[in-house]
C-alpha cells in the first residue's frame, strides 16, 4: 500500500484564483474549478476558508483553509463545488453526491414524507466535503474535507 500525505491541513495557507473582488477576512466558497469568491449564499456548504488578504477578480488569493485537502480518484465526473462522498467502484475513491430531493408529494401521506426525509438525511450524512476542482472519471480531484 502506498504512503499518502494530504495536500493541506486545516489552517494551512491555500492559494486559488479569485472569481470576484475579495476583501481580507471574508469567508470564501468554491465558485468554479480552482476558483473562490466571497460566500454568496446563506449557510453555504461550499465554504473553504477565510481570505488572508484583499484580491481582485481573476487575481491570485491566499486563504486559510477550513479542512484537510485531499487528492483522490474520481468516480464519474466531479464538478467543482459538488459535495462529495465515498464510492464502492473499484479503483475509484470519491464521487459527487446528488442533492437530496425531498418531495412529499401533492397529497400528504405520512409514510411518504417519512421516507423522503429519511432518504435526504442519509444523503446528507454521507457528505465528506466539497470538490475544489472539476475532474473527469478516473482522474485526480482535489477536495476539502469538512
Amino acid at each position: 500500500m502506498p504512503d499518502y500525505t494530504p495536500v493541506a491541513l486545516p489552517g494551512d495557507i491555500v492559494t486559488g484564483t479569485a472569481s470576484a473582488t475579495i476583501t481580507g477576512r471574508q469567508l470564501l466558497e468554491v465558485s468554479g474549478s480552482g476558483t473562490v469568491a466571497p460566500t454568496a449564499t446563506l449557510q453555504s456548504q461550499k465554504i473553504v476558508g477565510v481570505a488572508a488578504q484583499d484580491a481582485v477578480s481573476a487575481g491570485r488569493v491566499t486563504y486559510y483553509g477550513r479542512g484537510v485537502i485531499h487528492e483522490s480518484v474520481a468516480d464519474g465526473t466531479v464538478t467543482a463545488g459538488d459535495l462529495v462522498g465515498s464510492t464502492n467502484t473499484a479503483n475509484r475513491e470519491i464521487k459527487s453526491i446528488p442533492a437530496s430531493a425531498i418531495d412529499a408529494g401533492a397529497t400528504y401521506v405520512q409514510a411518504t414524507v417519512n421516507a423522503a426525509i429519511n432518504a435526504g438525511l442519509q444523503t446528507d450524512r454521507a457528505i465528506l466535503g466539497v470538490a475544489l476542482i472539476t475532474a473527469a472519471d478516473n482522474t485526480k480531484v482535489r477536495w476539502m474535507q469538512f
